[in-house]
């Protein structure tokens, strides 16, 4: 909802550029209309991810899997009606629940899913800590660092960038070169800190656009 919000009011002023006032009035009572209702699924020290059919909530303290998940935080920070308060205050919480510093690992979702009622569906199929079941998904942890960058957070998104570059890990451990991106790394007891899909440009691209555009301002 915040990324349709947020795509929603970029075409509103493309539209508007081109004098093309009603269907940018209709994009932007749109993209208002459900950025206010994505800031009231507040779950009190950060966003709901979602809701399942039944109106079970996901992403959630309430739950045993999946208490907070870290894209629904990050992408707030795209929308003008999210409150600040909250984004920040979400944004912590993303940082300190999700970001394991002894391991480097900035990990997705916390905790895992693991034979869950009701079921999240496919991504369950990957292992607890595996991929986007609650390791880290590199994609994901870079817009957690642009969200902060955003939100004139460099400290902590500084930190979060350095953490992601692969050099210095051991890589018998890694076992990815440390010179690329991984896709993903584990964050599962059983093989903590193992690289997978490594030369993945789709998380090289976005590391390199959130270092020029959001940390040294180069658009």
């Amino acid at each position: 909802t915040w990324f349709f919000s947020h795509t929603a009011h970029r075409f509103a002023a493309l539209l508007s550029a081109r004098g093309q006032g009603k269907a940018a009035e209709k994009y932007e009572t749109t993209a208002q209309s459900l950025g206010k209702s994505a800031n009231e699924a507040w779950d009190g020290k950060w966003y709901l991810r979602g809701y399942y059919d039944k109106g079970t909530p996901l992403g959630s303290q309430t739950q045993p899997f999946c208490q907070i998940d870290s894209i629904a935080q990050s992408f707030s920070s795209l929308s003008p009606e999210a409150e600040k308060k909250r984004v920040n205050e979400a944004l912590s919480s993303a940082f300190s629940r999700l970001f394991d510093r002894g391991s480097r690992i900035i990990r997705l979702f916390d905790p895992p899913f693991e034979n869950a009622e009701p079921s999240p569906g496919y991504i369950e199929s990957y292992g607890p800590g595996f991929r986007e079941n609650g390791g880290q998904y590199t994609h994901g942890a870079l817009w957690l660092a642009m969200a902060l960058l955003r939100e004139n957070r460099t400290d902590k998104a500084v930190e979060l960038i350095q953490a992601l570059l692969p050099d210095n890990r051991d890589l018998t451990n890694y076992e990815a070169e440390p010179y690329v991106l991984a896709a993903d790394i584990s964050s599962n007891p059983d093989c903590n800190g193992k690289a997978g899909w490594s030369w993945y440009t789709g998380s090289a691209g976005w590391f390199y656009r959130t270092v020029t555009e959001n940390l040294l301002g180069i658009k």
